[in-house]
This record gives C-alpha cells, structure tokens and sequence, in this order.
C-alpha cells in the first residue's frame, strides 16, 4: 500500500509540473512590435519573440534593468535603455543578439522615487533609421521634467528637438512631428474595439478596420456647479503688489485682477471675465495702467486696462504660441518686457508694434530681466554652455 501511496503522490506531482511549464508568462512589460517579431521586458531583461507567440530568446542578460525595446524601421537592431555602464544611457543592439553599443554618455539623474518615472526613456527611431528618439530628464525645474532629444546610431552627441517638454509619445511617419493634440489616456478594449479619451472626447478604434472615431456624446441636466454664485477669494490670491503711489494694492485671485484700498475705498474688479483668465497684472510706473497676461485668444497674450477699471482693455501682444512669463513695465511707462519658454527674452511698445527680440538662450529661460532708470537698456541673466 505505502509503495502504491508514494507513485500515486509521484505521478501528483509530475502532472503539477507539466501543468505549470504550460502556463503562460505574466508580468510582460514595454512590448514594441516589427513585422514579424515582438521585443519585451521581463525580469529587467529584453527579450524577443515572433509576433505570433511562441518561447522567447533572450537578449539582455546585465543585472542592471533593462527598458524600453523599440525596433529600429528595417527591423535589424533594437534600442534601448540600460544601466551597463553604472547609471541609465541608450543603447542598441542586433535583434539576433551580440554586445550592445552604447549611444548616449550624458549623466542620468540618478534614481527615482516611486511614480517619479524614468529618465532615458526610448521613444523610437527616425524612419530613415539613421536616429534613436529618446526623453532626457534634463530640465532645470524639476529632475522628473524631460524633453525629447536624437542621438545619432553612427555616434556623436544627442540633438534637443525644438519642444521644449514632453512625455511618452513617438514621431509621425514622416519624422516630422510629435503629439497630434493630447495624450492618449484610460484606454480599454472589448471584443473588437479600444475606447479612449483624448482632449476631453472619448475615442473609439476599430481593430477590424484599423479606424479611429469620436464619439458624440451629449450630456444634459441641471449641472448646478455651472450656476454663478459669490466667492470670497481672499484665501486664494496668487499675486499681489503695491500701487506707484501707495495707496493701492493690486491683486490677482481666481483668474481676476483687482485693485484694493490701502485703507479706506472700493475694491475694483479691473476684468471681471468670469471664463477668462488674467494673471500676472503689474502697475505701470506712471500709475495709469496695468499690465497682465490673459488667455482671452486661446494663448496668453499681454493686455493692458485703465487702473481704474475704466474703458476697454487693450491688447499689445498677438502672436503668441507658448508659455509667456510675467511682464516688466518700464519707467517711462511705454515699454514692456518679457519672456516666454522658447527661452527668449523681448519688449514691446504699448502704443503699437510687433515686439522685439533682445536675446535668447540656449540652455536655460530667462526670467531674472530689469530696466535701467532711463527706459533705454535691460539687464537680464541668461545661463551659459555650465548652466552657470
């Protein structure tokens, strides 16, 4: 009986194997596709299967991690990121396996909290294959802030595309572009179709059909949180100074600028745009006029408005296509200067004209500018080839 117990718990035990060797492998990560093989991460590694499934060789063995696989256009290499080398670089590799080369040698930043994401990250290639398109966290306002850069696969040093911040995102088919307009966020698939939400609009993508279409969607009722309704914002004011004469205060709160008395008056809303969004507001030296920044155009464009709230407000700026930093009266009361993210530093005469270029930097913003007294010179601080 016990020689009959211990085969039976023997042959138990071998179907349990045989049962878990035919499982499938969980836990697959950063998949990217060719036209007949599929790369993926897997206990750090790269790995690399034929589209169709099957028991995948393995191409990266270093106990460092190992992400981010994307083909190259012709299908015969594969990038990447590792840590070979002590910290995070690019690196490419031939998809039937070898010693990898590395591309990039600029320092990453080093280990990152949870949710803090990953520098070098790879994106892609261009179509002629002749660069890798990756994300370096290289932005001096925040160490989890990337932008997009081309390293060379011939070698030599990294090229930054003209956006100034990214996230995840591939080029266009021509190479020409990045984003169409949002992220693609929250997708989720069914029998035959993946839903997703774009700018706000949920999205549908045929499988079948390889379509993308929005769905229109109408949503009505009472929506009481659209009522108008009274707000004391003195808790919420984002920016404040004082009047040139000092007897006023300008405040912004809430995407309105007011005036308010040093001790006894009327608080004057200068826009009252519920909708619109106005911050930034400065006084102009001569005290007649306040400056600010407003998305009334879709862009923030600087406006200026009587300091007493009187008459129409006027625009000065109209060509705005990026982040624009807080305007600088000079003060005769006639110029204004500013800044904006392509890292460009301008003026512009209130009275009429397109505005200036004085300088622009090639490494860092330029936010620290100031008039001389006499309204003829700026002095500003731009960072150098250090950052310095």
């Amino acid at each position: 009986m016990k020689k009959y117990f211990s085969v039976f718990i023997f042959f138990i035990f071998s179907i349990s194997l045989f049962c878990q060797s035919e499982k499938l492998t969980r836990l697959l990560r950063f998949p990217d596709i060719s036209k007949d093989k599929i790369a993926f991460v897997y206990a750090g590694d790269i790995w690399i299967v034929d589209a169709s499934g099957g028991t995948a060789r393995q191409l990266t063995s270093h106990e460092g991690i190992e992400l981010f696989p994307k083909f190259s256009p012709d299908g015969k290499w594969i990038a990447f990121s590792a840590e070979y080398s002590g910290n995070r670089q690019v690196y490419i590799i031939p998809v039937e396996g070898g010693t990898p080369t590395q591309l990039t040698y600029y320092n990453d930043v080093g280990i990152m909290p949870p949710r803090g994401g990953f520098d070098y990250q790879v994106l892609g290639w261009t179509p002629d294959g002749k660069n890798v398109l990756f994300r370096g966290n290289r932005l001096p306002w925040g160490e989890r802030m990337g932008k997009y850069f081309l390293v060379p696969v011939a070698g030599g040093f990294e090229t930054p595309l003209q956006i100034p911040e990214g996230g995840g995102g591939m080029l266009s088919p021509d190479g020409t572009k990045m984003f169409d307009n949002y992220d693609v966020l929250w997708p989720s698939a069914g029998d035959d179709k993946i839903v997703y939400e774009n700018g706000g609009y949920i999205y549908k993508y045929d499988i079948t059909t390889n379509k993308n279409e929005m769905v229109a969607i109408k949503v009505f009722g009472d929506f009481p949180g659209t009522f108008p309704y009274i707000k004391n914002l003195s808790d919420q004011v984002n920016w404040f100074e004082i009047s040139p004469t000092g007897k006023r205060a300008l405040l912004e709160a809430r995407g309105d600028v007011f005036t308010v008395p040093a001790e006894n008056g009327e608080i004057i809303n200068i826009t009252q745009t519920p909708g619109i969004r106005e911050i930034d507001p400065v006084w102009s030296p001569d005290g007649k006029w306040i400056a600010y920044l407003s998305d009334r155009t879709g862009e923030y464009e600087i406006f200026m408005k009587s300091s007493d709230g009187s008459g129409e407000e006027k625009q000065i700026t109209n060509d705005g296509t990026i982040w624009r930093f807080s305007p600088v009266w000079s003060p005769d009361s006639k110029q204004i200067a500013f800044s904006d993210k392509n890292q460009k530093l301008w003026y512009v005469n209130v009275d009429g004209g397109s505005p200036t270029e004085v300088d622009h930097s090639n490494y860092n913003d330029i936010t620290d500018y100031k008039w001389s007294p006499d309204s003829k010179w700026l002095t500003y601080t731009k960072s150098d080839e250090s950052r310095m």
